[in-house]
């Protein structure tokens, strides 16, 4: 199967800032491994919610072939493993758009809630408050794996 590379992957707009200060304060390398991680969170608690309002965060020519493959099983896993629907590979995006949007509602929830304050509707990281946040990130991470 041929992946298009070129794909722009969206994420929520209101969560620009948020993206922007977990790469910057070293809690990810990449906007892809946010997108995953929300992506595979939301998932496991069947959640999904649409954007409302999308910009674009980074192309498919980024994604592991770890990462695709998470997203056609999940695509598959979603449609009754109807194979045919994976040649619409903008389809898929757009399919697991919607769990790391709702990923990202859950991080915030559960987790991201004591390190960020919202300005103007969007969340922010609290810069003293997330001197701990890789470490604590990792071990929220792990926790949620062994439920």
């Amino acid at each position: 199967m041929k992946r298009d590379t070129e794909i722009r992957v969206a994420t929520e707009k209101k969560y620009t800032a948020l993206y922007n200060d977990l790469k910057d304060n070293n809690v990810i390398n990449e906007f892809r491994e946010l997108f995953f991680v929300c992506v595979c969170l939301a998932y496991k608690k069947k959640k999904n919610t649409p954007l409302k309002t999308g910009e674009d965060r980074f192309r498919t020519n980024s994604l592991t072939s770890r990462e695709w493959a998470t997203y056609y099983a999940i695509f598959l896993k979603d449609h009754n493993m109807d194979f045919a629907m994976l040649n619409d590979e903008k389809n898929i995006m757009k399919h697991v758009e919607a769990y790391a949007n709702a990923g990202m509602e859950i991080l915030l929830e559960e987790f991201l809630g004591d390190y960020v304050k919202v300005t103007g509707g969007e969340p922010h990281l609290i810069p003293l408050e997330s001197r701990e946040l890789p470490k604590s990130f990792i071990q929220y991470l792990m926790t949620e794996a062994d439920r």
